[in-house]
């Protein structure tokens, strides 16, 4: 993997510097000596002398075009194509970057991973941006030194004839014949470890991000396709029988052991098939009368959440062939314990072949709750309406937006150009979660409620006894519920327990009693809430409030809003009017009211703005600034 090794750029650097140092002395040491090349008592280099006369021959003209063609090699084919390859990775690499970001924080929510890990992901892609970058750097130091050890040629052949003949009083022709022999040698040492380089750097950047392993993944592709393999073998044979010489034997050596392989590879998987095909005819689904007496008591019993697939996606939900959404779920369930203080109960996955075969369906409490679609083998493009890219029209299943599908082939278009891309199984999963979050307060049971009462009983067992003492369950588990139903999360139990006791003394209702909770825990609705150190919000009227506290109702122990239509639908263009003022802070709407009043303001919107909060001040942070977008109110 080229991460293993990031630090090769600064390594490339180091000796591309020392490699160019050796010229210049070696430069020195000819340009000084070479002219004791003619006498059997001198010695320039003794590597430079063994390329000069052994590789060449002696001959300077074959040492030239050898040094002409490997400096050729690796200017015009290695050097460029690797700075090329490093080019577009370094671009790529950093234009993806937010959206591998963004992938890594939905991955976090959705618990398929931890924290730390998590850091180290995102560690991990500042370091690839970071060795990429330094390579298209380092690719640019290689094509330099290819075209200085060109330039050192000729310095040193011209500066060696000036030398030889000016200074050292030898004939032209021998100069010429010393110097030369000398500066190709020179050259040839110089470009056959710069090529080692540049090859090196080019197969590190080529690798891209690969993890497996380079030799592994050649021979799985190359052996992947025997009718390939036997085709190369026959093309080997005739070749053989074509050119009868001496390599005869071995081309015909080499085909005869590819057909082999081949053939041998062919009927192994035909095998395989008809054992396959055999055994699912030969399965036959026997239940027993225990087995049965389960299915119609869990017809009897719907599952408290599903997740039904068309038979396209069905791969996606089985684990045995590599589906993810399976793993992803029980993730959630880790995620969703740690958000919102919840127990999710087990999802049952079927296959429904109702549903059209791209479909899924959420189910709740045996009930479907919404049904979404989705194309295998296809990435959803999200974060933006009508992405500018080649696809398929659809809908984002989760947030309802216009946006495409687009082929793994129009991935890499799409992440350079910004675009956050995610595959079949995150899509499922992130709207799968989106629901569970909107509908926790109905997934959350008695049963439930007990199973947390448990847990914290085990550290706090005499707060536990006392709240079990005074109100009864079906009550903490309403003020749960209630909590849920706004965003609440219901993890700090013990703060909720508390709030429940010291107020319950007082009343039983767990409508009033969530308000005091609320209050009691105005520390998290803040920080949910806030943004940037301020809460911007919207107020209502007093004279609004009072119209709607004066509405109120309580008919044996039942409390109703006998408010007037065209008062609710005032309020509801009132506030219509305000909300566009958040879109230039980037913020969500939140109403703000007054802590008498907050839960019925709240039943009269919840239909109509299902997404907006509801606060009192008194559940604000008295530190927090509060910011008014504007005043709801009822005009007569």
């Amino acid at each position: 993997e080229p991460l293993e090794f990031f630090s090769f750029p600064t390594v490339l650097l180091i000796v591309t510097l020392y490699r160019l140092s050796l010229n210049v002395a070696t430069t020195r040491r000819i340009l000084a000596h070479g002219h004791e090349f003619l006498t059997e008592g001198g010695n320039v280099s003794l590597i430079i002398e063994f390329f000069g006369n052994v590789v060449m021959g002696g001959n300077f003209a074959i040492g030239l075009i050898i040094f002409i063609v490997l400096t050729i090699i690796n200017l015009v084919v290695i050097t460029r194509g690797a700075g090329r390859i490093a080019e577009v990775a370094a671009r790529f690499t950093l234009d993806s970057l937010p959206g591998k970001q963004l992938s890594i924080d939905a991955d976090l929510n959705a618990g398929l991973i931890t924290v730390e890990e998590a850091k180290e992901r995102r560690s991990r892609l500042t370091r690839e941006a970071d060795f990429y970058g330094a390579m298209d750097g380092s690719s640019k130091f290689i094509r330099g030194e290819a075209v200085a050890s060109i330039i050192i040629l000729f310095v040193n052949i011209l500066g060696g004839i000036f030398v030889g003949v000016v200074q050292k009083g030898i004939s032209i022709t021998e100069a010429l014949s010393a110097y030369t022999r000398l500066t190709v040698g020179d050259g040839l040492v110089a470009q056959i470890p710069a090529l080692i380089i540049s090859t090196s750097a080019g197969v590190i950047i080529s690798r891209s991000s690969a993890q497996s392993d380079f030799a592994k993944d050649i021979t799985r592709q190359f052996i992947s396709y025997p009718k390939a393999v036997f085709a190369s073998g026959m093309v080997l044979g005739l070749l053989g029988l074509l050119f009868m010489n001496l390599a005869t034997p071995l081309f015909l050596l080499l085909a005869g052991g590819l057909m082999y392989y081949s053939i041998k590879s062919m009927r192994k998987k035909e095998e395989e098939g008809k054992l396959l095909v055999q055994q699912q005819k030969t399965q036959a689904p026997t239940e027993s009368p225990e087995m049965e007496e389960k299915q119609i008591e869990a017809i009897l019993q719907p599952d408290v959440l599903g997740l039904e697939v068309g038979y396209a996606l069905i791969p996606y939900v089985d684990e045995t062939q590599g589906g993810e959404v399976v793993k992803r779920i029980k993730g959630l369930r880790r995620t969703l314990a740690d958000e919102l203080g919840i127990i999710l109960p087990p999802v049952h996955i079927r296959d429904n072949l109702s549903l059209k075969p791209n479909e899924y369906s959420i189910i709740l409490k045996g009930v479907e709750v919404v049904r979404g679609e989705v194309f295998p083998e296809k990435y959803l493009v999200i974060g933006v309406e009508k992405p500018d890219v080649e696809g398929t029209p659809a809908k984002d299943p989760v947030f309802g937006v216009e946006t495409i599908w687009i082929d793994e082939s129009k991935k890499t278009e799409a992440t350079a150009k910004g675009y956050t891309v995610v595959d079949v199984p995150s899509v499922m999963i992130t709207h799968f979660s989106e629901i569970v979050r909107r509908n926790a307060h109905e997934i959350l049971t008695r049963q439930d409620t007990q199973k947390i009462l448990d847990i914290a009983k085990k550290n706090y067992p005499k707060i536990v006894e006392d709240i079990l003492n005074s109100v009864s369950l079906s009550v903490i588990h309403r003020v749960l519920q209630n909590l849920l139903k706004e965003g609440i999360p219901i993890k700090d139990i013990i703060t909720i327990l508390e709030a429940i006791g010291d107020w319950s003394g007082t009343t039983k209702d767990p409508d009033i009693l969530t308000e005091y909770v609320r209050q009691s825990l105005w520390r998290l609705i803040t920080k949910i809430h806030s943004q940037n150190g301020e809460i911007l919000g919207i107020s209502i009227e007093p004279g609004t409030e009072e119209k709607i506290l004066q509405g109120i109702e309580e008919t044996q122990g039942a409390i109703r809003l006998k408010i007037p239509p065209q008062f609710v639908q005032k309020l509801l263009n009132s506030i219509s009017e305000i909300i566009p003022k958040f879109t230039k802070y980037k913020s969500n709407p939140i109403i703000i009211s007054s802590s008498q009043s907050r839960r019925f303001i709240k039943k009269l919107i919840e239909n109509y703005f299902p997404m907006i909060p509801v606060l009192s001040y008194q559940e604000i942070d008295p530190k927090i600034k509060i910011r008014i977008l504007g005043v709801a109110k009822v005009q007569d």
